[in-house]
Formats: structure tokens, C-alpha cells, sequence
């Protein structure tokens, strides 16, 4: 009896573990797309803001 009550509140304990995991785990790879978006959508600095360095280097590639 008692055995069969700690048997269930472990797998109480487990099951609620198991839930909080899985939440993490689809609250990264909702991150991770985000991030992927906002790497592919990202445009490339304006000649105003972009430093000397990178309008050099933008120079020499034309």
C-alpha cells in the first residue's frame, strides 16, 4: 500500500518534470528560429552608419 503511494507520487513527480522539459526544450527551438530569422533578415549597414573600416573594405571589393 504505502509502496503503490510513493510509486505514484514519484511518477507524479516525474511526469511534471517531464512536462517542464519539454516546455524548455519548445521554448529554445522557438528561440533559435527567431534568432535564424532575424540573421537572415538583417540588412547590411547603411555608408552613413557603417564605419570607415567597413566602407574601405566595401571599396576595395568593387
Amino acid at each position: 500500500m504505502l509502496a503503490n503511494a510513493l510509486i505514484q507520487q514519484g511518477v507524479a513527480i516525474l511526469s511534471q518534470g517531464g512536462a517542464a522539459a519539454a516546455d524548455l526544450i519548445e521554448g529554445l527551438d522557438d528561440a533559435e528560429e527567431a534568432m535564424v530569422e532575424a540573421l537572415a533578415t538583417r540588412a547590411r549597414p547603411s555608408r552613413r552608419t557603417a564605419p570607415a573600416a567597413i566602407r574601405r573594405d566595401n571599396c576595395r571589393d568593387r
